[in-house]
């Protein structure tokens, strides 16, 4: 069985009106020329979670689209900083913005349902639910998640 451990984001567009297709789609053509990219959020995000997934949840007309990536590095902090040292790798729009949480990603890639039908989210009180019916309600703009998927074959051949 395969597992991992994620966060979701929703992704609204910018108050600087800036869609948020546009905002993934810099963070892709970075990550796609150099490798990687860092990603940043006003969101806060817990330094006590083993994260290596994020899960971007964008608005499209037909509905939403979901891209992951992988977490390389985070650097996170209770106040608004600026990630000095990196602009090569922050789209230039992005670039000297103060945010509480930076992600270095890499890997992106669009997923469908049968990523989201198993990535969860667990509740103290035991219940779980689907990360993409949960990121569905608008008061919700993160979730951490726990990916599992048991087709996962123990041999290549």
């Amino acid at each position: 069985m395969e597992q991992h451990r994620g966060i979701a984001l929703k992704l609204v567009n910018s108050k600087s009106g800036i869609s948020n297709k546009e905002i993934i789609n810099s963070h892709y053509r970075i990550a796609q020329e150099k490798g990687s990219v860092w990603f940043s959020t006003a969101i806060p995000v817990s330094n006590n979670r083993q994260i290596d997934k994020v899960l971007f949840v964008v608005n499209g007309e037909n509905g939403e689209i979901y891209i992951t990536a992988d977490i390389l590095e985070t650097n996170i902090k209770n106040e608004p900083f600026v990630l000095d040292d990196c602009e090569d790798l922050i789209p230039k729009t992005y670039q000297g913005e103060k945010k509480r949480t930076w992600l270095h990603i890499t890997n992106m890639r669009k997923v469908g349902n049968e990523y989201t039908d198993n990535a969860i989210v667990y509740y103290s009180d035991g219940s779980e639910k689907n990360v993409r019916t949960l990121m569905h309600q608008p008061r919700i703009n993160r979730a951490y998640y726990t990916w599992k998927n048991e087709n996962v074959q123990g041999n290549l051949i």
